[in-house]
Formats: structure tokens, sequence, C-alpha cells
């Protein structure tokens, strides 16, 4: 859990990751997918779901292949507009950990009204040179 002492002794680290947080966001509004590859490490994983979604779920693995797997996924719809709020981040050593809450606006391919989602990131996070 984060505390107020480990933002203060790792104030540069919280900083580094919120802005890592919110790259990501941005890339994937704009649907920048070099962007979007390059906030994950070469060997990083983007897994939503788990195991209990069944089919629902999805796993990438590889930073080329995360960016390749979430743009096939966003470049069909008309419209995906993302939000990210609340992280909380705990730095140790060179890891930390980093949830937040998402909200996404989106139109699927032939509707007529937005869906609104909500959900929560749960990061993990390396520092790396």
């Amino acid at each position: 859990m984060s505390t107020t002492r480990n933002v203060v002794d790792h104030a540069a680290d919280h900083l580094a990751i919120r802005s890592l947080l919110d790259r990501y966001t941005d890339a994937l509004n704009r649907r920048d997918w070099t962007a979007v590859e390059s906030v994950f490490a070469a060997d990083g994983v983007w897994d939503a779901g788990g195991p209990n979604m069944g089919p629902m779920a999805f796993r990438f693995e590889g930073a080329a292949n995360v960016a390749n797997g979430i743009r096939g996924m966003v470049e069909p719809l008309p419209l995906l507009v993302q939000s990210n709020h609340a992280p909380v981040v705990n730095v140790d050593g060179d890891r930390a950990t980093a949830t937040s809450t998402i909200n996404e606006m989106v139109l699927a391919p032939g509707a007529t009204q937005r869906t609104t989602i909500w959900g929560m990131y749960f990061d993990r996070i390396v520092k790396q040179a």
C-alpha cells in the first residue's frame, strides 16, 4: 500500500510513473501505436481480464504485440476516449505498482449510442535506464 512517506522518499519516481500512465492514455486516445508500444518494456505484458473472463479476456506479451493487440481492438471503433483517474503508486527499489481507475467512452461500429465503461488498471512497473 502506498503511503505519504513512499511519495516523499520517491517523489521523482512517482512523478515519472504518473507521466507513464498519462502517456499511455494520451497515446491510446490519439491512436498513436508507436507511442503505446513505447510505454511498455520489451517483455511487457498487457493482461485484461485474467482467466475468469473467459473469451472476453485478452493477453498480449511483448511491447510490439501489446501495441498491435490494443490497436486491433481500438481501430474498428469510431470513438474511444479514455481517461485515467486517482493513480495510487508504491515504489519499492527499481519496481513499483500502480492502480488507477479508468473511464472510457466508446462507440461501437454500427452503434448509435455511446457506451461508458469503468474499470481499473493494476500495473507492475520496472524502472529501466
